[in-house]
């Protein structure tokens, strides 16, 4: 019934041989697939869950919630969120996160990972992280007082910051704070070594759909984003040596050629009846 709706949305079809240029890219994809979702499998087993949920965010991979059956998970441990359609608990890591910016003491140095906190790996520039805070956060993380001249204090904080190297980080806690990983009990370390993990899991944007596709769609925000948003992820699917392919809107990528809805549907249709015989 989803993959109906989905397809209903179409307006653009095509096939494509598995050895061209748009077919090599959708198998690389595939092979992604394969890869983020055995990660998010792998996290689920590992932490007991029977089941969970994919955020509906991107493409594929990663985890919103799990499922652990009729075993009740340590609720201190584990959050329940909410219960699903059949009543079932779908639980997450009972700790918090936050993201923040640093400011590093040097271009060179790269800060390690922590029990509670997570770095990224690329050094940002202050044109880049300047507008993800405001003025007087920024006057306190230098130690600047701010005086009733917004001009001057602007100033003395781009003169401070504007050669500095930032790095974003996430930081997991819970509700009491811990000045240490030893004044942390042992079910925080746990929940947050689980958010640490979850959130660490790889996916696929839906960006990166549209860009193999080289799908035609706006080049700058906010129109991108806004027609993005409102837009249905392309699907596709392999049937012998080609690529089915529908999308809402035109796909440009080499090697595409145009079909219909009812071809589509036939070899969506005949690929899933040979899947079901074979297994």
């Amino acid at each position: 019934m989803a993959e109906k709706l989905v397809i209903d949305k179409c307006k653009h079809f095509y096939w494509c041989d598995v050895e061209s240029k748009a077919g090599k890219r959708l198998k690389k994809l595939m092979q992604r697939q394969i890869r983020v979702c055995e990660r998010a499998d792998d996290y689920a087993k590992k932490y007991g869950a029977t089941e969970y949920e994919p955020p509906v965010q991107f493409y594929d991979g990663g985890i919103d919630y799990l499922l652990f059956g009729n075993k009740k998970p340590d609720p201190r441990v584990w959050r329940k969120r909410l219960d699903d359609a059949e009543g079932n608990g779908i639980y997450e890591p009972n700790c918090m996160v936050r993201s923040d910016i640093l400011v590093l003491p040097d271009d060179r140095f790269h800060p390690s990972d922590t029990w509670n906190k997570t770095y990224g790996k690329d050094h940002l520039t202050w044109p880049m992280v300047k507008g993800q805070k405001s003025l007087a956060q920024w006057a306190a993380i230098i130690g600047y007082r701010l005086t009733d001249d917004k001009e001057q204090d602007a100033a003395a904080v781009e003169l401070t910051l504007h050669n500095k190297t930032f790095v974003a980080f996430l930081e997991y806690f819970g509700a009491e704070p811990c000045k240490s990983k030893a004044d942390a009990p042992q079910w925080l370390r746990k929940a947050i070594k689980a958010e640490k993990d979850r959130v660490a899991l790889p996916v696929i944007t839906v960006e990166e759909v549209f860009a193999l596709l080289e799908c035609d769609v706006p080049k700058e925000d906010p129109e991108r984003s806004a027609f993005l948003y409102n837009m249905v992820t392309p699907i596709f699917f392999v049937h012998r040596d080609k690529f089915y392919i529908g999308s809402q809107c035109p796909c440009l990528v080499e090697g595409l050629h145009d079909s219909n809805k009812e071809k589509f549907i036939y070899h969506y249709n005949v690929s899933n009846r040979e899947y079901d015989i074979s297994n």
